[in-house]
């Protein structure tokens, strides 16, 4: 299959179950039912409770990963629309926001609350997290289109972009399952 059928098939497949959310699944990285529970799987994963910056894709699925985030006091990155500005991502910081921090973490709330900045302002990125429409049989994210971005970004001394391949498994959304998938697409660590 090219990932073109790859697409389709999942958006079709997540109408079909009746698994997506607003604003739909076609065209874009589906939001989903579950996509909560997939964000509180994320939270046990020690690479997540490592980390104290995080770049988040400000696609709708990542909602609830960017409230964590927040909640616990991250700091986070999100792009803004196209990145075709020189400060091309928002930083949203907790510790400077105080009780406006969760309202910052929706698009809107970022572009409101949250502050312009480019990669060189950036502090080091230790985990990114990003949806994807499909994934190989090995959990790594298809067409990834945004390595060169993430391979940009600051990172702590020492420390390189890596794939964390996540395995189908019970989180899998599947014909015939209303399960979500879960995964990481990268994360930052010391080499």
């Amino acid at each position: 299959m090219t990932k073109a059928e790859i697409r389709q098939k999942v958006w079709l497949t997540i109408q079909r179950e009746g698994m997506a959310r607003f604003p739909g699944a076609y065209g874009r990285v589906p939001n989903f039912v579950g996509a909560e529970q997939a964000a509180h799987l994320l939270r046990e994963m020690a690479v997540w409770r490592r980390a104290l910056v995080v770049k988040i894709n400000p696609d709708a699925p990542q909602l609830a990963v960017r409230r964590l985030a927040l909640a616990e006091g991250k700091i986070i990155y999100m792009a803004v629309p196209r990145l075709r500005t020189e400060k091309c991502f928002i930083e949203i910081d907790p510790q400077r926001l105080g009780k406006k921090a969760m309202l910052a973490g929706s698009i809107a709330g970022a572009c409101r609350y949250g502050r312009a900045v480019s990669p060189r302002e950036m502090r080091p990125v230790d985990l990114v997290v990003c949806g994807s429409v499909g994934v190989g049989r090995d959990g790594a994210r298809l067409g990834a289109k945004l390595n060169a971005i993430h391979k940009s970004l600051p990172a702590p001394s020492g420390a390189k972009l890596q794939s964390i391949r996540t395995r189908p498994g019970d989180q899998q959304t599947r014909s015939g399952s209303k399960r979500p998938w879960t995964g990481v697409s990268g994360r930052r660590s010391a080499t």
